[in-house]
């Protein structure tokens, strides 16, 4: 990137930053006037705080932040953006996806710097201490999270606490243990001065604040060596918080697994600790909604009984590969479904026609594609289309054809909500950051890295009777004995599978590699290396600096 696009860059940045409007977030106009006098009230900061969610939405509705945090792992297989779903060619310059999230990060990360400068320094006149509070929190929070996601996705880069205003030209590299120093006090201050409710839906209270801290401490454990004691402590701490004093916070796990992703909770969810918010105002969404619920689907229409639907999911078969991604074999093993009711919450096996009835075809609401994850043969007397575990994959897990049809993940459908932008692939349900049910596993985790496995155990059980079918309580429950990190590695993906977590936590237990090489069949298990546990850093943003290769020094693997 040349000098004259990092300009103007910065241009863009000063002009969004001025007119920028988060989602259910009031809109501040201050026309005729400079950013500073818009800065220096408690209203005009609100114009900068919209600014700085507004990049969260960007990293969490489309395709870009999804191959990032779900992709080239062990549960998800794709025949797409193949660089980053199964490693081939990845590199700095070919990736730009990455690129893309790189500058949605830190130019969040540049509004919050702005505004804490502001608040701190006294700049910003407030009519009372508690607002002054709530905004420097939402700052701390949002900065805090960003750098979560930037050092989690590329290791020790650019560490920033002050403002940018100026083009950056030259740069070093900071430890991770600085940026887990930042992001945990950052998110410490907000975990205690954060409002109690939402000042606007998707904004940050206590409890979004002590979950994201739950889950950074325990990423920060199990890299920063010296404080791992201190990280481990943290993240126990900060989920007990809010697992003890679930009711004075207002949330509380569903006792149905799929009452999480009923639609008409979404808006108003219970076990939803931080979410991004979606509108029905297409502006707030900048011209889109949330995607990521059609991204899990296979093209059903190849039935000829099966026609396009948002109850469904709207696979739109003239956009790009209506199979963009496939489970593997070893997601479906991980579930016991005889005792174990979140395979069939939270997956689709029966498609039913949704066309008129005609001669000879089956009637509207008849059963026409039942897909299963076992193996038992087709019913004879049944003259519907029928997949069995076997018929989709081979004995060793590879998959017989990308264009079979397999069980669909419904957890974001929504015939209600999505599709409602343009009636085409975007929705608009609010996509959850972390629910109560990560916080118990967050616990659970850092007690079995302290030694304490029945503890440990105790809030697995939590979340595995909430899943346990009817008469089976005690046949879900686990003992100390049971409890490994490849245990809760396992338990995360029954869990929290295609929820934005899969590849952070392969990455942050140090399992990713062995992982995708041992049950990702397709091309991934052969392309991944020991250093793609780190995402490349965009080439535009090394080409920029002027000590680019100072700056690069010691990193390996990629061709940087």
């Amino acid at each position: 990137m040349n000098r004259k696009n990092i300009v103007i860059r910065l241009m863009m940045l000063l002009f969004l930053v001025m007119n920028a409007v988060s989602c259910d977030i009031d809109e501040y106009n201050p026309s005729g006037t400079t950013a500073e006098n818009v800065w220096a009230t408690s209203d005009g900061m609100e114009t900068l705080i919209a600014s700085a969610y507004r990049w969260q939405r960007k990293v969490f509705y489309n395709t870009y932040g999804f191959v990032t945090m779900e992709m080239g792992v062990d549960i998800w297989e794709s025949k797409s953006w193949r660089q980053l779903t199964q490693y081939e060619g990845l590199q700095p310059d070919n990736d730009s996806s990455c690129g893309a999230l790189w500058q949605y990060c830190y130019e969040g990360i540049n509004m919050c710097n702005i505004g804490i400068q502001y608040i701190e320094e006294g700049a910003t006149e407030y009519l009372s201490e508690e607002l002054k509070e709530q905004h420097l929190s939402e700052f701390k929070f949002l900065r805090g999270f960003y750098y979560w996601f930037i050092v989690e996705t590329w290791g020790p880069v650019i560490l920033k606490t002050e403002p940018t205003n100026s083009p950056i030209l030259v740069a070093e590299r900071s430890p991770v243990s600085d940026f887990y120093e930042l992001i945990l006090s950052d998110l410490q201050y907000a975990s205690q001065h954060a409002a109690d409710t939402e000042a606007q839906p998707g904004r940050v209270t206590k409890k979004s604040a002590l979950a994201i801290l739950s889950r950074a401490a325990l990423s920060g454990a199990w890299q920063v060596d010296e404080k791992k004691n201190e990280y481990l402590s943290l993240a126990k701490s900060s989920a007990d918080e809010l697992i003890n004093n679930a009711s004075t916070y207002g949330v509380e796990l569903y006792s149905d697994y799929a009452d999480v992703w009923n639609e008409d909770n979404n808006k108003a969810n219970k076990e939803a600790l931080y979410r991004v918010t979606f509108s029905t105002n297409d502006y707030s969404n900048e011209s889109y909604g949330n995607e990521i619920w059609q991204l899990y689907k296979f093209n059903y229409v190849i039935n000829d009984q099966i026609r396009l639907s948002h109850e469904y999911g709207y696979r739109d078969k003239n956009w790009g590969n209506p199979n963009f991604t496939y489970p593997s074999k070893y997601l479906f093993d991980l579930y016991d479904s005889s005792i174990d009711s979140r395979f069939e919450k939270s997956f689709r096996t029966l498609w039913k026609s949704n066309i008129n009835d005609a001669i000879d075809a089956p009637a509207t609401g008849d059963t026409v594609l039942y897909v299963t994850i076992g193996n038992e043969p087709a019913p004879s007397d049944k003259g519907y289309a029928y997949y069995n575990i076997d018929s989709i994959y081979t004995e060793d897990g590879t998959i017989r054809s990308y264009s079979n049809p397999f069980p669909a993940l419904m957890k974001f459908d929504s015939p209600k909500y999505n599709g409602y932008y343009k009636k085409t692939r975007f929705g608009l349900l609010d996509r959850f950051v972390i629910r109560l049910s990560e916080v118990y596993l967050n616990a659970a985790e850092a007690e079995l890295l302290m030694g304490n496995t029945q503890s440990a155990a105790n809030y697995v059980n939590v979340i595995r009777t909430r899943a346990a079918k009817e008469g089976a309580v005690e046949q879900m429950k686990v003992s100390a004995s049971d409890i490994s990190v490849e245990f809760l590695v396992a338990e995360r993906a029954r869990e929290l599978c295609g929820e934005g977590m899969r590849w952070f936590d392969l990455k942050r237990t140090g399992m990713l590699v062995n992982q995708v090489r041992a049950y990702n069949k397709g091309p991934a298990s052969g392309y991944i290396k020991d250093y793609h546990i780190k995402r490349p850093i965009p080439s535009e943003e090394l080409d920029a600096l002027q000590n680019r290769d100072e700056f690069v020094q010691g990193l390996t693997g990629y061709n940087y």
